[in-house]
């Protein structure tokens, strides 16, 4: 009997999980993403050492547990093959440990994620891992009901955003500038967007802005980042002679998880940057004392 108790609880717990994140999908409401986050779950194989670590914890608690380098290295490899742990060959494995030991360990490491042992090669998880392993675990649950909702609203599939490709987006700073650019005004083009990015990027008033900062930012928007995010349909670009930049499809998905803190408010033509001011404002008082 209490067997059928928690079973029809567990049940009504997930009913009403899915319902909460499919309020949250509709109309927003997700966290931020940050851009160091962003950075390291783009990857796979940081994604799996992530998911590897936590899941030697003890059961019900978040709490990680050590893990051999060498261990890691065939899990991740026969995920990526697609195959058993025990039919994964050397070469498969000492492909995954040489990135993982060059590249991937080093990097979390270095943000305070992991610990890793190089003497007794073993990788052990931090509190910081634990948190960023929660907020992983929302944004899959996150893409997962964003792709239910888009093919039960559009009745068709759609190039739906992956957990690579919607952090690869999230992770540059000009790609969020151009999602919060096109949140604040719905469509654009080019030039106008690569103003707003550069502005942000430097925290100088748009009409203070030199040809040069103007120039690098469009450029690298232009040949880069923009047919980036076209590419995953989170825009469209380059599809048209105007140059014209337009939300698309999985626009919405990446949107709600960027809220930039820009420093500034643009209203018409006015821009008012309250750093900018405040610290010309503070100039002038100390010149006064001096």
């Amino acid at each position: 009997m209490n067997n059928e108790i928690q079973i029809f609880s567990g049940d009504i717990a997930g009913f009403l999980d899915d319902a909460a994140w499919r309020f949250a999908v509709k109309y927003g409401g997700q966290q931020t993403v940050e851009i160091e986050d962003a950075e390291i779950f783009s990857n796979f194989r940081r994604r799996k050492l992530t998911d590897l670590l936590v899941e030697r914890q003890p059961f019900g608690r978040l709490e990680t547990r050590n893990l051999d380098i060498n261990e890691a290295s065939r899990a991740i490899a026969a995920d990526e093959n697609s195959k058993n742990i025990d039919k994964v060959d050397s070469s498969e494995r000492k492909r995954v440990y040489v990135a993982l030991y060059q590249n991937h360990v080093p990097l979390m490491d270095d943000r305070g994620w992991i610990s890793y042992d190089s003497d007794e090669k073993e990788i052990e998880g931090t509190e910081t891992l634990t948190d960023k392993f929660r907020d992983l675990e929302e944004v899959r649950k996150y893409l997962e009901f964003s792709k239910q909702s888009s093919v039960e609203e559009r009745n068709h599939d759609s190039a739906n955003l992956g957990l690579d490709e919607f952090y690869e987006i999230l992770s540059n700073h000009r790609r969020r500038y151009v999602v919060e650019h096109l949140k604040q005004y719905g469509a654009s083009d080019l030039s106008s967007t690569a103003e707003f990015a550069a502005a942000a990027e430097t925290g100088t008033p748009q009409r203070l802005l030199s040809s040069d900062e103007r120039k690098k930012v469009l450029v690298s928007l232009h040949q880069h980042h923009l047919p980036k995010m076209d590419e995953y349909n989170v825009i469209n670009y380059g599809r048209n002679t105007r140059k014209k930049v337009e939300p698309d499809e999985n626009f919405e998905t990446v949107a709600g998880y960027v809220d930039e803190d820009l420093r500034y408010m643009e209203s018409g033509e006015s821009t008012v940057y309250t750093d900018f001011f405040q610290n010309s404002l503070n100039r002038v008082v100390n010149s006064f004392k001096d």
